[in-house]
């Protein structure tokens, strides 16, 4: 199945450029008070990535309420991300998933026009689709655009949780190139990582908890919260490289913390909130999202006061 559908050599060979690899900051889009896309806040807010160490940036992603984007909107953060990180040596890596084929193809084309290194992208979500749906969906992808592409394993927005097949059969698609494996679980990871090591970046996502065991094999990790914590994820990932325990265990509270904040709502309200209580304000989530209730804004303040965020934040500065 991949063989007939695989892109031509001149495409594919974009496959083996810069590999990934460290904390990527996966960025919200800020909107302004009319509910338009926020240019200038985006622009302000990847600073903040650049400053805290991030290796590359995730725009438009679904922490970045991508689904709820127009495709200008996305190509102008595509756009915007590149000019910002390109000089710097970040990479940047596209929000491209969406319900449509055609849609999917067109943010592919706009990422590679706004020169992005590469593109993020979910298995078909809500239709429960099958293995080969899964991988004809990517090879389909590879075939019409020379984008290297990052698989979101994350089946609680897909309802798919991606086999040892699956997986196996996606490492085959010559543009893809990475595997985001949002799942609970250290073992999973590491039993992925080192089965397609040399063929797949592994990274894990610091939404779906800390770990409790070093990373092994991992290439990086994908980070909703990087963007609202200086460099603490940055220090919290190099420590783990390097078998700095004490480091690790000093800043594992705060990150466990972290994690629990989004119970409190959806991931884009969250982390809005959470920048919000930095005096960085970038607009409520569009709507069908809502911005956090009161009660819940509440809840993350005392979550953030109780386990010292903004004092460990300082600390690493």
């Amino acid at each position: 199945m991949v063989d007939s559908l695989r892109p031509s050599p001149a495409a594919s060979a974009v496959r083996f450029g810069d590999p990934w690899s460290g904390v990527f900051a996966v960025l919200v889009t800020p909107f302004d008070r009319s509910g338009a896309a926020d240019f200038d806040h985006f622009g302000a807010l990847l600073t903040r990535c650049l400053a805290g160490g991030a290796d590359g940036v995730i725009v438009a992603d679904i922490p970045g309420e991508g689904p709820m984007l127009t495709r200008v909107e996305r190509r102008a953060l595509y756009a915007r991300a590149t000019a910002e990180c390109a000089p710097r040596g970040v990479a940047v890596l596209a929000g491209v998933s969406d319900l449509r084929l055609c849609d999917i193809q067109a943010h592919c084309e706009a990422a590679l026009e706004a020169g992005c290194q590469g593109g993020v992208l979910l298995p078909p979500p809500v239709v429960l689709p099958s293995v080969r749906d899964v991988v004809g969906l990517f090879v389909s992808v590879s075939r019409a655009h020379p984008l290297p592409l990052m698989v979101d394993d994350a089946p609680r927005r897909t309802g798919v949780h991606l086999s040892a097949e699956a997986i196996g059969l996606l490492a085959e698609v010559p543009m893809v190139q990475a595997l985001r494996v949002a799942t609970p679980g250290h073992r999973r990871r590491a039993v992925v990582a080192g089965r397609h090591a040399g063929r797949l970046a592994v990274f894990a996502c610091d939404a779906v908890g800390p770990f409790t065991t070093p990373p092994t094999g991992l290439a990086g990790i994908t980070s909703v919260f990087q963007q609202a914590t200086g460099r603490l994820v940055r220090t919290w990932w190099d420590a783990w490289n390097l078998g700095a325990g004490e480091v690790v265990e000093r800043l594992a509270p705060a990150m466990e913390v972290l994690h629990q904040t989004l119970g409190l709502g959806s991931q884009p309200a969250v982390l809005k909130a959470m920048l919000a209580e930095q005096g960085f304000d970038v607009g409520d989530p569009r709507p069908p999202l809502t911005a956090l209730p009161a009660t819940a804004v509440l809840r993350l303040q005392a979550l953030l006061r109780d386990g010292a965020i903004a004092q460990m934040v300082r600390s690493l500065e």
